[in-house]
C-alpha cells in the first residue's frame, strides 16, 4: 500500500477564468502489468476582481486669487474571491489647469505595499500612483488634493485606472490573467 502526493497547479492563462472548474486524476502503472487510477479531483478557480471609484469630497474656494482646491478619493476594493497582487493604479491630472500641491497622498485601508519605501500612494509625474496588494474583499482609500489655478475653467473629467494581477512575482502580460477598472 502507497500513498502518492502529487502537488498540481493551475496555469495563470486566460482560459482559466474566475469559477472555471477542472477536473483531474492520475494513473499509475506498476511493474507493467498493474495499473491504478485515482478518483478525480476537481477544482474551481478563483480569481481577484478590483472595482475604482473616484469621488470628489470636497472643494475650497480661494476668493483672493480664484484658485480652488480640490479633494478626491479613490477608492479601491477587492471584491473577487482571490488576492489581488500587483494593484497598480494610475490616477493621472486632467489639465494644465491643475497641479499637486506639496502634501502627499493619503491613504486607510487593508492593502499592503509592492513598492519601495513602504508608502502606498505617491505623485509620480502628473499622477497619483499605488502600487499594492489587496486581500479578499479588503479596500484601500486614497485621498489627495489637485489646486486648480482658474476657478472659472472648473475641475476637468478625468479617468482613473487600476490594473491587478491574479498571481504574485509576475508581471502584466499576454501570458498571465488579471483585470482592469477605470472611473
Amino acid at each position: 500500500y502507497v500513498i502518492v502526493d502529487i502537488p498540481a497547479y493551475v496555469a495563470n492563462t486566460v482560459a482559466n477564468t474566475d469559477s472555471t472548474t477542472i477536473s483531474e486524476s492520475l494513473t499509475v502503472t506498476a511493474n507493467t502489468d498493474t495499473t491504478v487510477t485515482s478518483p478525480a479531483v476537481t477544482e474551481t478557480v478563483q480569481e481577484p476582481k478590483v472595482t475604482l471609484t473616484k469621488d470628489i469630497t470636497g472643494i475650497t474656494y480661494n476668493n483672493a486669487d480664484g484658485s480652488a482646491t480640490v479633494t478626491y478619493t479613490d477608492t479601491l476594493t477587492n471584491t473577487g474571491d482571490a488576492t489581488a497582487y500587483g494593484v497598480a493604479l494610475n490616477d493621472p491630472l486632467a489639465t494644465s489647469n491643475e497641479s499637486y500641491p506639496s502634501n502627499r497622498p493619503t491613504y486607510s485601508g487593508d492593502a499592503t505595499s509592492e513598492g519601495t519605501g513602504g508608502a502606498l500612494p505617491a505623485v509620480v509625474g502628473n499622477a497619483v500612483t499605488a502600487n499594492l496588494t489587496l486581500g479578499i474583499g479588503k479596500s484601500e482609500t486614497i485621498t489627495y488634493t489637485v489646486n486648480l489655478a482658474d476657478v472659472t475653467k472648473g475641475a476637468a473629467e478625468s479617468t482613473a485606472v487600476v490594473q491587478w494581477l491574479s498571481l504574485p512575482g509576475v508581471t502584466q502580460g499576454a501570458s498571465t490573467t488579471g483585470g482592469q477598472d477605470q472611473s
